[in-house]
């Protein structure tokens, strides 16, 4: 991993909004630029700024782009997405983007996606309290 890639993938709000977002699952370039408001060229330029950071997957699925948050998460990586799971009830934005993803169906694909078991360990479940904060505490 390139240490500069890596810290990049940190440093700009909407790929912070995108691994947010992941938080909760696999999610599609479409889905991101719905939920976001932001064009799919300009998500698609942040997903390949998180990849080459090495903070975000993608695996094709028929004419899909599915992306996530690796299923191996070093101890750094782990508290970075802690903290923004924290920022949750700080940034509105975050609670809101969250919020909205979740309001709408999913598209097919997506919900066939199998979630890795760290992938789950990251999940939400706000009713529940579980997750990645939950997993921390």
């Amino acid at each position: 991993m390139n240490l500069l890639a890596y810290f990049k993938s940190f440093t700009d709000l909407t790929r912070i909004r995108i691994l947010n977002l992941m938080l909760d699952g696999p999610i599609t370039v479409t889905e991101l630029a719905w939920v976001l408001g932001v064009e799919q060229p300009k998500i698609s330029r942040h997903l390949k700024i998180l990849r080459d950071g090495g903070v975000v997957v993608v695996r094709r699925k028929e004419n899909w782009s599915i992306y996530s948050l690796p299923s191996e998460l070093a101890t750094h990586y782990e508290a970075q997405l802690a903290f923004i799971r924290h920022q949750r009830q700080e940034v509105r934005q975050l609670a809101d983007d969250a919020r909205k993803r979740t309001s709408h169906t999913r598209a097919p694909v997506l919900k066939e996606a199998p979630q890795t078991e760290r992938q789950a360990d990251l999940a939400v479940d706000p009713e529940a309290g579980t997750g990645l904060q939950a997993h921390l505490l």
